[in-house]
């Protein structure tokens, strides 16, 4: 095993072999220099790229140090302007590395290299990063000893375009003018380089509907290209784009027209048939047209963007759909995919022709090929929950057109492809990482490749928690920050690179990773239970589709759209502890009302058709109808009742549980194999802020960090039905949790939680502050995707652990969902603020159901209507008692104490048995 370990390690190790060749003189490798210079030039990438590499290793072996490290910045150059962004990163790093040992921090090179590791974290839409190393390269650019001027206007430049994507306009306008300023001070004019910042900036007035200074400052770029480069040059027709699409959003779309047919015109004759950059001007007229509902013309547009972008396909009919091989840009096919069947999708309602919903189908399987490609391409999840989000508008259509069609058809078919693309478009980069875990089990991989990726991510882990400590101190030090910068760049590649050469090297796992992992219809059916109905919601702009499932039936109903996601959002608005504590019936009425139409929109459709056998509902949800535990909806308000507590809520009729998606609900986990039942954790802190600042009620919700009173409480009472561990006060540390957490059937945190909803990486689980420990205290969810759980339930009795940022096509990363991606099948999570007290009570009736042998769902249905049945005027409210649900599996656990209820019971039947037996004999 020793050598298959070493023979594994040396496969994934990049040998760099020495390119340096023997130049004649440095004026000889000078001109090699130029000529890889004009190849980058020209877009000859590749061969600039080789020739730059083969320079590098010699000018380190003459110490040249400035052209050594110029040449270290030429290659990451030529790496992001190839969109190989992690090895630019690694390019980059060594680059900064070596200016600063080399040339010092006061120097041009440092300055660049800076800069490209900005512009790689802005390709990688990882804005926090790409704001870190443009801020030192502008530090760099403005302490005066460098003369940079249209390198200082580049950084300006791509700092305005990092505050533009965070939306923060005011400081994107600042940094475009002053890009502007630097080049105007150096060249005394208004150069090229900058017609693009002056598009930037009107890109940010249109964005917040300024439309006036939008076309002041397009026409400002426009002039400065057409003035420098003539009116055939293809930088002019990204004015041409702009131009369009800002007349059609500003009512003219002929007008808009003009200008992105105008565009496509130059681009086809400077740039060829074959291009991206082409195929993008093309969807775009096509979307142009479908706005104006010519849905012919969109068709024909989009076909011809298709074309453009596919190598070796020239079918122009819009019949036909290309391969799904040597495309140009997957994004730009994607989206050209999409919009083909949406357009589709409104000429047969335009025209009522079934053979548009039959074209529509078709290519949304083929962007469901490209979708599945994608994602298997791409390593990160970040990249994969990118691809979500078109992925998300194709699977809509798919889900319109297959409803279309089931509708007029009445064929089982069409309803398995719509229950396919709404499983597609769920959680997709969890079931992934499921079936990851399921397929190292399966293709049975070495022990030393397992323990050596679980190593990686474990530094990985620690690299992170590391860095986000020092960039949650409000002056930290920069160059603290870039050096782990730096080692979690390593380590991020060398996971990549590990999982890449084990794809390469055991096809079995591979095929088991990137199987299809979706349920047909029928198995979720041969699944469920009699009492069970699987109730998924999609929609898209303007329709509300419902597919439901239950044991010998399924059906798929729509109902327009209407107000359901602005009375989600107002009921989510009334859903919090201001509005429980105010004694103002407007507050009871408008919560009533909302829930009530949410009812009738969302459930009075389904449950009409549902049999009365069926009393168990499970919801899979996305956007923002996922925000809300259906519970807590109530069927009708004619009575008009005065108190929460007599409502006719969901939950008083049904039990209620929730799942990602029901092919991850029905996933097949490893056998789980416990040592103990309970591991049960309850933190003390030390009181922070201002106690008195709060209610006597506001002091026991558990999102601040204050003493909790009912915590320790709480798994004392969980106690007396499972068995199990403890801990308390200090010993309910992040450490302990780690140290043990491997060994339990179920995980009980009663605690502080903090949910970060700009970087869900960051939310959090708070133990004890063990200060002689070397955890930090904090759990990230970070930490908590790289561990392997082996529990069948975690109760995460804290606040707000069930929500997060909202993916399109993934959810939300929640703390909840991170267990769930750590292996857990079962979660119990907070939607809210969670009350001490109630939260206590609670958790004390759902494990003493729990221990009675009911599954998860109707234990906690059950231990809801109890705390509601028992709540006062206040804590009847839903804020008080509503906010738990069950995520996941809800089949029972079975606790010491329900085996031996099981033992009696079994004992009795045999004795009772005993007894009429001899009661016959006597006779």
């Amino acid at each position: 095993m020793a050598k298959l370990s070493l023979t594994f390690i040396l496969s994934i190790v990049v040998i760099s072999t020495s390119l340096s060749q023997e130049y004649a003189s440095l004026e000889e490798a000078l001109r090699y220099f130029e000529i890889a210079d004009s190849l980058r030039g020209s877009g000859n990438y590749d061969s600039s790229l080789y020739h730059f590499r083969k320079l590098t290793p010699y000018y380190k072996e003459q110490q040249h140090w400035p052209k050594y490290v110029r040449c270290l910045n030429k290659t990451a150059t030529n790496l992001w302007l190839m969109r190989r962004l992690d090895e630019s990163i690694e390019v980059s790093q060594l680059n900064i590395d070596e200016s600063l040992k080399y040339l010092g921090d006061k120097n041009i090179e440092t300055l660049f290299a800076y800069g490209n590791m900005g512009i790689c974290y802005i390709y990688k839409r990882d804005h926090d990063q790409a704001e870190e190393f443009l801020l030192m390269a502008a530090k760099v650019a403005e302490d005066g000893k460098i003369k940079a001027g249209e390198e200082t206007a580049s950084i300006y430049n791509n700092l305005g375009l990092v505050y533009f994507r965070r939306r923060s306009w005011d400081n994107a306008i600042n940094y475009y003018k002053k890009a502007i300023d630097v080049r105007v001070a150096y060249s005394g004019k208004n150069t090229l380089s900058n017609a693009s910042s002056y598009s930037n900036i009107g890109g940010v007035y249109w964005s917040i509907k300024d439309f006036p200074n939008a076309l002041k400052y397009f026409k400002i770029s426009s002039g400065i290209r057409q003035s420098e480069l003539g009116k055939d040059h293809p930088d002019v027709a990204y004015d041409e784009n702009n131009f369009g699409f800002l007349y059609a959003d500003m009512g003219e779309p002929e007008k808009g027209l003009k200008h992105l047919l105008r565009a496509v015109e130059i681009r086809s004759k400077s740039l060829g048939k074959k291009h991206t950059l082409l195929s993008n001007s093309l969807y775009r007229v096509g979307e142009v047209y479908a706005d104006l509902e010519n849905y012919d013309k969109a068709l024909e547009y989009f076909q011809k963007a298709m074309v453009s972008n596919v190598i070796g396909f020239e079918e122009e009919s819009i019949m036909v759909n290309p391969p799904i091989v040597d495309y140009v840009s997957g994004h730009s096919l994607l989206i050209s995919l999409q919009k083909k069947s949406q357009a589709f999708v409104d000429r047969y309602r335009q025209k009522n022709d079934t053979s548009d919903l039959l074209l529509a189908l078709s290519t949304t399987l083929s962007a469901d090929t490209l979708i599945d490609e994608s994602r298997n391409i791409h390593l990160r999840d970040r990249d994969k929950r990118l691809i979500g989000i078109e992925a998300t508008k194709a699977y809509a259509v798919g889900i319109a057109c297959t409803f279309e069609l089931f509708k007029i058809t009445k064929k089982q078919e069409y309803l398995d492809f719509a229950f396919y693309f709404s499983e597609k478009s769920r959680a997709a980069t969890l079931a992934k990482s499921l079936a990851n875990s399921k397929a190292k089990t399966l293709a049975k991989l070495p022990e030393e490749i397992i323990t050596f990726e679980s190593d990686l991510r474990k530094k990985q882990s620690s690299i992170r928690s590391q860095y986000y400590a020092q960039r949650s101190k409000s002056n930290y030090d920069s160059s603290s920050v870039l050096e782990t910068q730096i080692k979690l760049t390593a380590v991020n590649s060398s996971i990549d690179s590990l999982i890449l050469t084990i794809e390469t090297n055991y096809p079995l796992y591979y095929n088991l990773k990137y199987q299809n992992n979706i349920l047909s219809r029928e198995t979720i059916q041969g699944k469920l239970k009699s009492d069970q109905a699987i109730i998924e919601y999609y929609h898209d702009y303007s329709t509300l589709y419902t597919l439901v499932i239950q044991k010998n039936n399924s059906q798929i109903l729509s109902t327009p759209l209407d107000s359901v996601l602005d009375q989600t959002a107002k009921l989510k608005a009334n859903l919090s502890l201001e509005s429980a504590l105010q004694e103002d019936s407007d507050i009871f009425t408008n919560l009533a009302k909302h829930s009530n139409y949410l009812y009738k929109k969302l459930l009075n459709p389904v449950l009409d058709t549902l049999p009365k056998t069926v009393n168990r509902l499970i919801f899979s949800t996305s956007g923002e109808i996922a925000g809300i535990p259906f519970e807590l909806l109530i069927s009708d308000i004619s009575d008009n009742p005065s108190d929460f507590s007599s409502l006719p809520y969901l939950i008083k009729n049904y039990s209620v549980s929730y799942t990602n998606s029901a092919s991850i609900l029905f996933q097949d986990y490893e056998s789980r194999e416990n040592n103990k039942s309970l591991l049960s954790m309850a933190p003390s802190y030390d009181a922070t802020g201002d106690l008195e600042s709060y209610s006597s009620i506001r002091s026991e919700f558990r999102d601040k960090i204050l003493p909790l009173k009912w915590n320790t409480q709480e798994i004392e009472e969980i106690k007396k039905y499972f068995d199990g561990d403890n801990f308390t006060n200090l010993n309910a540390s992040e450490e302990q949790f780690k140290k043990n957490v491997s060994d339990y059937q179920i995980i009980h945190l009663a605690m502080h939680a903090f949910v970060d909803h700009n970087d869900p990486m960051l939310s959090h689980l708070v133990f004890a502050n063990d200060s002689s420990s070397s955890e930090d205290g904090l759990l990230y969810v970070h930490e908590l995707l790289n561990l392997n759980l082996s529990a069948e339930m975690a109760v995460l009795s804290a606040c707000n652990t069930g929500v997060g940022k909202v993916d399109q096509g993934e959810g939300a990363m929640s703390l909840g969902t991170a267990f769930s991606y750590a292996g857990c099948p079962s979660i119990v999570a907070s939607h809210w603020a969670v009350d001490d007290n109630s939260t206590s009570k609670l958790m004390s009736a759902f494990y003493n159901n729990l221990a009675q042998g009911l599954a998860k769902d109707v234990a906690l249905k059950e231990a809801k209507l109890e705390v509601l049945k028992n709540g006062d005027k206040i804590t009847s409210h839903p804020i008080f008692w509503a906010g738990f649900v069950v995520v996941g599996d809800t089949s029972p656990l079975q606790s010491d104490n329900y085996m031996i209820w099981i033992l009696l019971a079994v004992g009795l039947v045999i004795v009772i048995g005993l007894v009429m037996l001899m009661r016959k004999k006597s006779r």
